[in-house]
């Protein structure tokens, strides 16, 4: 299989100005975004610490189907990279009840992840989720490991029926993927490339060009008016799109940093009430519990309750 180089991931949020469900995935790809920017030790701390372990329990999984069958589906479905969402919990389940304690490479590479999760503040399902897709993507390419390339996950959703159409010649506007601006300057730098290719329109002076593309901007503003009103209409919220993502830089900053609510009102110059509201929202929108703040104690150095027994080491 040839392996491509890893796109570079946006500094934006890649959402329209409508929420058709897709900015719960969006604002959990610009958390762990945020989180590879601003705190790249979280990720390898990942693969220094805990790959090695996953690719132990890989190959000696590797080895047992050649031979007999693992009866333990859930770590097949592990090491296989094929655990789904929803079998998350039963994972947690399983580990803290000792299920696993028979198989040492299981057992031990769990315990390293899981500790991984609490000391970051990380152990929601979707995250353990994405972070053992993570594990087994690196486990594979190498391309992927070095640059510490995150797995991501889809959504999907269905076109309305009945949703105005586009002027004549003009592209769909994707209210929920796209900005108002993003299609704007779409239709702008298309009509520009029409234009010097045409052999007759390109020998026009380039004032000219310019007027002509102005010409557009009425007929553009009138049809993502009549979008933005059908959205409206079929109950779709929009999205302050600025705001989320300030607002996500503060939650990383809070939860995975340690940051008080204090301390990041007094960067952002705002009342601590503001930011608290605002990480608060953020850490439901993507569903991940607000870390327990306790004087004196770093992020992770707490008994999470996922675990047995913690076991502190230091990152390297």
């Amino acid at each position: 299989m040839t392996k491509k180089k890893p796109d570079k991931q946006p500094s934006y949020l890649a959402v329209g100005e409508f929420d058709g469900g897709q900015v719960v995935n969006a604002a959990r790809g610009y958390f762990l975004w945020t989180i590879q920017k601003e705190i790249p030790l979280v990720s390898t701390h990942l693969r220094d610490e805990v790959l090695q372990k996953f690719v132990v329990t890989k190959r000696q999984a590797d080895g047992l189907v050649s031979s007999v069958v693992i009866a333990d589906q859930r770590l097949r479905s592990v090491v296989e990279g094929s655990i789904e969402l929803q079998g998350i919990e039963g994972l947690k389940k399983d580990f803290q009840s000792g299920r696993f304690d028979h198989d040492q490479a299981f057992s031990a590479f769990l315990y390293a992840f899981f500790d991984w999760t609490k000391h970051w503040n990380l152990d929601a399902d979707w995250l353990i989720f994405r972070a053992l897709k993570t594990l087994n993507s690196w486990s594979k390419h190498k391309v992927f490991r070095e640059n510490l390339q995150w797995s991501s996950l889809l959504y999907g959703i269905d076109d309305p029926e009945n949703e105005p159409q586009p002027p004549k010649g003009f592209p769909v506007w994707n209210v929920l993927d796209e900005s108002a601006q993003t299609y704007r300057l779409k239709i702008t730098n298309q009509a520009r490339n029409r234009i010097v290719q045409d052999e007759v329109l390109s020998q026009i002076e380039a004032s000219h060009r310019e007027h002509f593309i102005r010409q557009l901007e009425p007929v553009v503003k009138d049809y993502q008016e009549r979008i933005s009103e059908f959205y409206k209409a079929l109950g779709y919220k929009p999205v302050n799109r600025l705001e989320l993502l300030k607002h996500i830089e503060w939650a990383v900053a809070f939860q995975v940093s340690g940051e008080s609510f204090r301390g990041i009102a007094g960067s952002a110059d705002v009342e601590p009430q503001a930011v608290s509201k605002a990480v608060k929202s953020v850490l439901s929108l993507i569903g991940l519990n607000q870390r327990l703040t306790q004087i004196g104690r770093p992020p992770g150095a707490r008994d999470s309750g996922t675990r047995r027994v913690v076991r502190r080491r230091a990152v390297r």
